[in-house]
């Protein structure tokens, strides 16, 4: 079965309810993950729209804290500043790309949305990109998160981390770090290089 076949959820649960015993708290458990799998829906990859597009400037030779205070971020984790390296073209030099913003109807995990980049013959963006396009369309963050699937730090236990814009529920804007392993909501978008 494919991972976004209904039936695998289906099966999921049902492994999950089996391993709760019927105590009043196992109870309330699964009627919890009952409840929280109707509303994760995972749609075909044909649901996947462009919603933006535009150009972007990716500028050489500039320190990751210069790139970090154009973008003018509230908060930045930590992580980044150590993990990703920029991947910036030389000193003086800079990097025209165009981009879009992919959106999917429905919950997608990480893994299905780079796939379907890769069907598109495009390339996902990486934290370059990312911090150029922060920069320049801060506005476009208000609305959504926006994920770069394309600059990937993998520690040394395996797990796996990308980068995303977001605004938090008090208005500020942050990037942020999180598992590769993920499922990302409707809400969301995905920055792509062409």
């Amino acid at each position: 079965m494919r991972s976004d076949d209904p039936r695998v959820a289906e099966a999921t649960l049902k492994n999950i309810i089996s391993l709760f015993g019927q105590d009043p708290i196992a109870e309330a458990v699964k009627e919890l993950i009952q409840r929280a799998s109707e509303t994760i829906i995972f749609l075909p990859k044909n649901q996947m729209t462009t919603i933006d597009n535009g150009s972007l400037t990716i500028k050489g030779g500039i320190s990751f804290n210069k790139v970090i205070e154009e973008g003018k971020y509230t908060y930045v984790d930590p992580f980044l500043i150590k993990k990703f390296p920029l991947k910036l073209p030389k000193k003086g030099k800079i990097r025209e790309v165009d981009f879009e913003l992919l959106n999917f109807k429905g919950c997608v995990r990480s893994e299905e949305a780079l796939a379907c980049i890769g069907e598109k013959n495009s390339k996902p963006g990486g934290i370059e990109a990312l911090l150029a396009f922060g920069a320049k369309y801060s506005d476009i963050q208000a609305n959504m998160m926006v994920v770069e699937l394309g600059s990937i730090w993998t520690t040394d236990n395996k797990d796996r981390y990308i980068v995303y814009l977001q605004i938090s529920p008090c208005g500020l804007r942050s990037l942020e770090c999180v598992v590769f392993e993920r499922i990302w909501p409707p809400n969301c978008s995905f920055l792509v290089i062409n």
